[in-house]
């Protein structure tokens, strides 16, 4: 890879996915960063990345750069608003890849997060000769067999369903079927097995017979990630190629790259370490971390201050005077605009009289908004703590932000000393 290329440019669904997909590429040797907004080529060019442990790759260059996005959300019209004019943005970056980026679970139903509607927007931008598609992540106990997904929970491995009200959303295929009238083919793991490489891409060309396809592979083992790889990679034509999926397609492609000599897979980061003080903005609504809070509700350490309009000076200045003290505030939803306003002069001006080590924040949606609130331009990845949440190094035009820790995303299904560890950073 030359120290300027763009390797990889993608478009996260979602904040876990896009954060996930992110630290998927750092931990493999693709030096990344998350934007909240489309870079320009000017502001790609001049931007390096901070952390030792990245700067490491491409000399603090990045070979991959993707967007914050909130799709997972949208509805089709939606889509068809909003995403053209992202999409075309990133266009101009002329990467080698680009991919819409996934959760490892499809919404099942097409009346928001299609991932076939977005395809079709996306591919006037990035027309293909076939559109690649690993939902599988193996690193994240989810496998695919037979075009179906299946998740590894308490030991054993079940049909993955997107959560625990919604019908079975495994069959790929199926889903597809009701999002989009553009072909789903699937590369089986019988295709996968196949070793002599040139039945192997025989194989694939008897599969492949429209162009601007799906082709959906399996995955039931980490080898198999390199055989898509390099399936993916060899096959390329000239131009952007486009691709569709979770994190597992990142794996892929620099499995493909590592063997081929052309990436190295660095050795794993150190944890940052522990904070003394950890901030934290936990919001009000679904998703709602009440075992985490009770837990540390329970710690000496902590101290919790329920936020709303009428009461934000009196409780700010009264988690300023804890002294040693980890500091949560719970942000009420009794007003729409409020948490969102709060991350502004209010946020600032507390952290501008506190010596705190890292922030975390469980937004109830609207992340993106969070972010450009504290002038967020950029995040870099650094250590995973876990699904979709690693600790990210900010790059922001205000000096309280930029340079500094953060944790943001969802952690209600995580260990009820989830908060704990985030402070420790482990």
């Amino acid at each position: 890879m030359r120290d300027s290329q763009i390797l990889l440019g993608f478009y996260g669904e979602s904040l876990a996915s896009s954060l996930d997909f992110s630290m998927k590429l750092a931990l493999n040797g693709l030096p990344v960063a998350l934007f909240t907004q489309a870079p320009s080529a000017s502001t790609v060019e001049k931007f390096r990345l901070k952390d030792e442990w990245n700067q490491n790759q491409l000399f603090g260059r990045i070979g991959a750069l993707g967007l914050l996005g909130n799709s997972a959300q949208m509805s089709p019209e939606e889509m068809e608003e909003k995403l053209p004019e992202v999409l075309e943005d990133i266009s101009d970056l002329n990467a080698g890849f680009f991919q819409y980026v996934t959760d490892y679970a499809l919404h099942a139903e097409p009346s928001h997060g299609s991932i076939g509607h977005a395809i079709d927007l996306a591919y006037e931008f990035y027309p293909s000769n076939f559109i690649p598609l690993l939902m599988a992540a193996p690193s994240e106990n989810c496998l695919s067999v037979f075009g179906c997904l299946f998740k590894k929970e308490k030991g054993n491995y079940q049909m993955l369903k997107k959560d625990a009200n919604t019908a079975s959303n495994s069959d790929v295929q199926a889903i597809l079927a009701k999002q989009t009238y553009r072909p789903v083919k699937l590369f089986d793991v019988f295709s996968l097995e196949i070793k002599d490489n040139a039945n192997w891409v025989e194989s694939f060309r008897d599969l492949h017979t429209e162009s601007g396809e799906f082709i959906l592979f399996d995955i039931l083992k980490e080898e198999h990630l390199q055989e898509v790889g390099k399936l993916v990679c060899e096959l390329k034509k000239q131009g952007t190629q486009l691709l569709a999926g979770s994190s597992g397609m990142a794996e892929a492609i620099c499995a493909y790259f590592q063997h081929s000599g052309k990436l190295m897979k660095p050795s794993p980061p150190a944890s940052p370490g522990p904070v003394d003080t950890l901030v934290a903005v936990v919001e009000r609504g679904e998703n709602f971390p009440q075992a985490q809070l009770d837990w540390c509700a329970q710690q000496d350490r902590y101290k919790i201050f329920e936020i709303n309009p009428a009461n934000k000076e009196e409780q700010i200045a009264q988690a300023l005077a804890q002294k040693g003290k980890n500091i949560i505030f719970v942000l009420e939803n009794g007003s729409k605009d409020f948490p969102h306003l709060f991350y502004g002069k209010t946020f600032r001006s507390f952290l501008e009289n506190l010596d705190f080590g890292r922030v975390f924040i469980s937004p109830n949606g609207g992340a993106i908004e969070r972010l450009s609130k504290m002038d967020v331009q950029a995040m870099e990845t650094l250590y995973p703590l876990g699904y979709g949440l690693p600790i990210c190094l900010l790059h922001s035009t205000r000096d309280i932000f930029n340079n500094k820790q953060l944790v943001i995303g969802d952690i209600s299904s995580q260990k009820e000393d989830f908060i704990e560890r985030i402070r420790i950073g482990k």
